[in-house]
């Protein structure tokens, strides 16, 4: 483990002794949550992002891809689980029809940012619905979803909440032929990467999301000397 790691662990040690039985993932978000409050940028998360184009422009490149490796109906109902502040979901509310997108996150503080950054009169306009797992879960579960993308979420998991993550994308896609698209880091063995990161063997990823069929995969990128990223799809058989 790098001196970061180590503190990270430390940090969420003591974070537990003030939230008993509390999660990775809402420590994590309110630690991000934190620190974009106080204006500092952030690689996916936020208003300011580390990039040099706009906020639209940012989450472009992943829809494209998504698009790319998985042909999404325009007249489909969509989630995007981890939607954050929603760069990457702004572009699925305005594409699909009135009411068609679902947007969940850990915490409502970084979509409270998309939300502002989409603008009132789009949000009227689609009618999304967006907000917290905890809050939200069921309301997107009833929808009866024909598709579920989670971008850099597998990745960041922790182990503790692996299964709750994959049971919860599988109850959202319940119905016969729905897709769930994700990305994560496949490694050899279980492995801890940098700061929040873990990579598992793909099999695991095919006998967890069963009765879920892959369908797809799709090479992204090599994770320096920990595995190597993909796109998966696992639809539910009819």
């Amino acid at each position: 483990m790098t001196e970061q790691t180590q503190f990270d662990d430390a940090a969420f040690a003591e974070w537990l002794k003030k939230n008993p039985g509390g999660e990775y993932s809402l420590f994590s978000a309110r630690k991000t949550a934190a620190g974009i409050s106080k204006g500092r940028p952030h690689p996916t998360l936020g208003p300011r992002l580390q990039v040099d184009s706009d906020w639209w422009e940012a989450g472009k490149p992943i829809v494209n891809e998504l698009l790319e490796f998985h042909r999404i109906s325009e007249t489909a109902t969509v989630c995007d689980y981890g939607c954050g502040s929603l760069r990457i979901g702004a572009h699925f509310l305005k594409r699909q029809p009135k009411g068609c997108f679902f947007g969940l996150d850990v915490t409502e503080d970084f979509i409270s940012y998309g939300r502002e950054l989409i603008g009132a009169d789009l949000l009227e306009e689609k009618r999304p619905t967006i907000g917290s797992i905890k809050s939200t879960l069921d309301k997107v579960i009833a929808a009866q979803c024909d598709v579920l993308y989670s971008t850099h979420v597998a990745i960041h998991v922790h182990p503790d909440e692996k299964t709750t993550y994959l049971n919860n994308l599988k109850e959202i896609c319940h119905k016969p032929g729905s897709t769930i698209i994700f990305d994560a880091l496949i490694s050899k063995d279980r492995v801890r990467f940098r700061n929040s990161g873990w990579g598992w063997p793909i099999k695991f990823y095919v006998e967890a999301m069963a009765p879920f069929v892959l369908s797809g995969l799709s090479y992204r990128r090599p994770r320096e000397n920990v595995g190597h990223e993909y796109f998966f799809a696992f639809e539910r058989p009819l």
